[in-house]
């Protein structure tokens, strides 16, 4: 009995730092607000994990090596975390675009 109650659930301090690790971004997300157009928008970090805003996203893609490059037309859909494919992630969702000529490689 003494291994049930040494399991994680979501209100331990553990989950709580497990769940922070994967809010974290180890390669440099980024998002563009838009006000009229992204012309001299300066870059936001991502919190991964966190709620969408209308944007142009820049999310890592550890399989494909690169920044996908996501337009979100309206917020409230969960980021990616850092490192998934931004393209897979977001496969079917209507408010969402993926520009693919806007892709950048990983330095």
């Amino acid at each position: 009995m003494a291994h049930l109650a040494n399991r994680i659930n979501p209100t331990t301090p553990e989950s709580a730092i497990r769940n922070q690790r994967l809010r974290e971004c180890y390669a440099g997300c980024f998002q563009l607000h838009k006000r009229g157009d992204y012309s001299g928008v300066m870059p936001v970090a991502v919190t991964h994990g966190s709620l969408s805003f209308p944007s142009l996203a820049y999310y890592y893609c550890g399989i494909h090596d690169r920044y996908h490059c996501i337009r979100h037309k309206q917020g409230g859909l969960v980021q990616p975390h850092c490192g998934e494919c931004a393209i897979c992630y977001y496969a079917g969702h209507i408010d969402t675009h993926p520009m693919i000529e806007e892709d950048q490689r990983s330095m």
